[in-house]
């Protein structure tokens, strides 16, 4: 083994450090495909109560009229979830390239 580290060891303080920005990104890409899924949540829910946020911003859109105002703050309610994930994530994907670099 590496430096006298067991298998647990090895693991623990440089496999695990090293595959934080992977994981990091693997779950904030996850995150978004579902948080921006539209398709689905259109074509399986019909009831307004069991409906995604991505869903409910398109029904700010009439057959005549689109209502902007509503539209524009649903959305920016929408994008907040995500922007603040990405924002903590951002320090573990930013720490986890350099880490490897550096070694």
């Amino acid at each position: 083994m590496i430096d006298g580290c067991n298998r647990w060891q090895l693991m623990y303080w440089i496999v695990y450090p090293l595959s934080k920005a992977g994981m990091a990104a693997v779950f904030l890409i996850s995150i978004l495909t579902v948080w921006n899924n539209f398709l689905l949540p259109l074509i399986f829910t019909r009831s307004p109560d069991s409906q995604m946020l991505t869903v409910v911003l398109s029904m700010f859109v009439g057959q005549y009229e689109v209502a902007w105002e509503d539209m524009a703050a649903a959305a920016v309610v929408t994008m907040l979830p995500p922007f603040l994930i990405a924002l903590f994530f951002q320090r573990f994907l930013i720490r986890g390239m350099t880490l490897g670099a550096v070694k």
